[in-house]
């Protein structure tokens, strides 16, 4: 009886060994599967991380762009803002100018008069102050200055030129500049001497062309000798001013 009931305890013994290590398998695998879980759902929440930090990192890059182009564009403001600055008072410095001849001139024509000719004498790539001394020369800053071979408006221009300069109306004060300023540029792109250049102006180039070179005109010779002295004159008074094609 004793011998049956101890191998009874020993078979019991084994099915809770038994169990005993089936359960810790049990446990183990599920420890390892709930462990692989949590490392699968931390990676995932890794990678979105590192997505967020992606994206804050463009974001950040083009934040720094924006910024870089705002800046950019505050110094092309402050340049831009510069050469209006510029521009005002060398316009302030011409109109003070055309009153010591024209003081009876409205205070609106010379700033017209100033404007134009520093707009007119910059697209054709001048010096305004070269362009001011013919101007003072031909008309003394006249809108409406007739000579009496029928030149007229500020620059003198002939009728014929001013046809060619496809000027409608000489007396207008921006029609005047423009055209005077464009033939002055073509003059010297066709002589490649300002001398000449201004000979031509004053004589026309035909002539300038059969002498090779100034024609023996006083009164084209007296233009010459006055306009570089008004030029030397308004390049002391107004250093400041710039121009890329102007006397030497």
């Amino acid at each position: 009886m004793a011998g049956k009931t101890g191998k009874v305890l020993e078979r019991v013994l084994l099915i809770m060994m038994f169990l005993t290590v089936i359960g810790v398998f049990i446990f183990a695998y599920i420890s390892h599967v709930t462990t692989g879980a949590k490392i699968a759902v931390l990676s995932a929440e890794i990678t979105a991380l590192d997505d967020v930090v992606a994206g804050l990192r463009a974001n950040l890059a083009e934040t720094q762009e924006i910024i870089e182009g705002l800046q950019n564009s505050i110094i092309e403001m402050e340049e831009s803002l510069f050469a209006v600055e510029e521009v005002f008072q060398q316009a302030r410095s011409l109109q003070g100018h055309i009153a010591l001849f024209q003081p009876r001139l409205s205070p609106g024509k010379r700033a017209e008069i100033s404007y134009a000719l520093l707009y007119f004498a910059r697209i054709n790539n001048l010096d305004p102050r070269l362009v001011a001394a013919v101007v003072e020369v031909e008309s003394s800053f006249s809108p409406r200055a007739v000579s009496p071979r029928g030149a007229g408006g500020l620059m003198q221009l002939m009728p014929g030129t001013a046809r060619m300069l496809g000027v409608d109306d000489p007396f207008d004060i921006r029609q005047n500049i423009a055209g005077g300023t464009r033939y002055m540029a073509m003059l010297y792109d066709l002589f490649g001497d300002w001398d000449l250049a201004l000979a031509a102006y004053h004589a026309g180039p035909g002539r300038v062309l059969s002498y090779r070179g100034i024609p023996p005109f006083r009164e084209t010779r007296t233009f010459l000798s006055r306009v570089n002295q008004s030029y030397a004159r308004l390049r002391r008074r107004y250093p400041g001013f710039t121009g890329a094609r102007s006397l030497p």
